[in-house]
């Protein structure tokens, strides 16, 4: 049984909420006057590029992981989580966001943690769930897949990014902008380095279920979308 990070530090919407801690490397370092010897070596990232498609991938990871969830979770279990999610869906009061954000994610992240404790029993249910069931899982598997490849490639980038948050004037640059980019560094370089979770345990539970899945080769693949929708 493999012990898996729990996916509260991979797929916190991409809101203004407080970031997650990355380290001292994502403190900006306002106390000196020149960029650190890092930063000024770290090659020049397009930061605009790098939101957009870090941005794209975060939320690609998040609504993978919360199909899965659903799919895989007890008929409790989900139902909460569908209220959870179709209330996230339409409130538009910033706390409130932020309060459904933090509990979809600790639900979602409860079902992953106990599908890899016992695969067996995961397995089993995927195996008897019906077309349709199947059919979405099968798209949400190929979807966290590509998303963790994604994340994979855009880790250069966000290292360069947080160097460069070391320099007292991109900081000051940044302004507002500072805690969405610090938030959105830390998602993607939490889904790379978790990437296994997406890439070798979820085929492997599709594999136990005798679901014939297929995954991305290239993280420029096209995400696909589900006959129906978990939410």
């Amino acid at each position: 049984m493999k012990k898996i990070v729990l996916f509260s530090l991979l797929c916190t919407p991409l809101l203004s909420m407080p970031a997650f801690a990355i380290g001292d490397l994502l403190r900006g370092g306002m106390s000196g006057l020149k960029p650190s010897a890092a930063a000024a070596a770290a090659p020049a990232v397009d930061l605009e590029g790098f939101m957009v498609k870090a941005t794209a991938t975060n939320q690609l990871f998040m609504d993978s992981r919360n199909a899965i969830a659903l799919a895989l979770a007890d008929k409790q279990t989900a139902a909460e989580l569908k209220e959870k999610l179709k209330a996230l869906a339409s409130t538009t009061d910033p706390k409130e966001k932020q309060a459904l954000v933090q509990a979809i994610d600790q639900s979602a992240s409860q079902v992953i943690e106990q599908v890899n404790k016992d695969q067996a029993a995961a397995s089993q249910r995927l195996s008897e769930a019906d077309d349709m069931v199947k059919t979405n899982i099968k798209a949400s598997f190929y979807n966290f897949a590509l998303a963790a490849m994604q994340a994979k490639d855009l880790a250069t980038d966000a290292q360069g990014v947080t160097s460069s948050l070391s320099n007292p004037t991109q900081v000051m640059k940044l302004g507002s902008r500072l805690t969405d980019i610090k938030t959105t560094v830390s998602e993607v370089l939490s889904i790379g380095k978790n990437a296994s979770l997406a890439l070798v345990e979820m085929p492997s539970l599709a594999k136990q279920a005798k679901i014939d899945l297929s995954l991305p080769t290239s993280s420029t693949a096209q995400a696909v979308q589900a006959q129906a929708d978990f939410n």
